[in-house]
């Protein structure tokens, strides 16, 4: 049982070491990474194909975001008032009340061919990615479950929703891949700035560092 949870503890702490997001968002430091996992897709861009890296605060998180997508495919659910109820639930089901997501974008000529040893340049906050060798990022703060009148003002009201989210956009910065096996891992550091996405206003410095395994699940789902 000793042997057990101290194989659990280096497993954590191995983890941490190889994932985190360093920054500080309205005076607070970003919580530690549990959870990193990456998806993919040819011909995303056209000619170009799209590497997502998720960093996210909680345990488990590839099962659960698949779970979430997996039965919200199922649903009639943009723009549709009568499920405003079954959102609700179903975010509750599969995520905590409070959580802090980093979805990394990167443009590549072919995710099925290493990026290993590449760099790659962060776009200005409110540029898309339009060249194969640039990234960017957005780092979220859930904090509270999307309810009713969340969905409600998301989708009919146009309400104010920062009681709920909080997000923030890279601004420029540089990326290095460290190591990539096509649908298997994918590892890097991005230096950037985060910034208020409305305005750029700057918020913090940021390192991302992400050792990720490939969530084909999730991937089946959103592509």
């Amino acid at each position: 049982m000793k042997v057990q949870a101290l194989t659990s503890v280096v497993a954590a702490l191995a983890l941490a070491a190889c994932n985190s997001v360093s920054a500080t968002l309205d005076n607070d430091p970003t919580d530690s990474i549990k959870s990193s996992f990456f998806i993919e897709k040819d011909g995303f861009y056209g000619a170009d194909g799209i590497v997502q890296v998720y960093l996210v605060t909680f345990s488990d998180a590839c099962t659960s975001y698949e779970a979430y997508w997996d039965e919200l495919n199922e649903m009639n659910w943009w723009g549709n008032w009568d499920v405003l109820d079954d959102l609700e639930d179903l975010w509750a089901e599969n995520f905590p009340e409070t959580f802090e997501e980093t979805v990394i974008s990167i443009r590549v000529d072919d995710p099925d061919d290493s990026v290993a040893g590449l760099d790659f340049k962060g776009v200005d906050y409110n540029d898309g990615l339009t060249d194969d060798d640039e990234t960017k990022a957005t780092l979220t703060r859930y904090k509270q479950w999307l309810d009713e009148d969340y969905w409600e003002g998301v989708f009919f009201t146009g309400g104010d929703t920062d009681d709920y989210v909080e997000a923030w956009n890279t601004d420029d910065g540089d990326m290095s891949i460290g190591g990539h096996r096509p649908t298997e891992t994918i590892r890097g550091t991005f230096t950037t700035e985060l910034v208020e996405p409305d305005d750029g206003d700057l918020e913090s410095s940021a390192t991302f560092r992400f050792n990720a395994s490939h969530c084909e699940e999730l991937e089946d789902e959103i592509y």
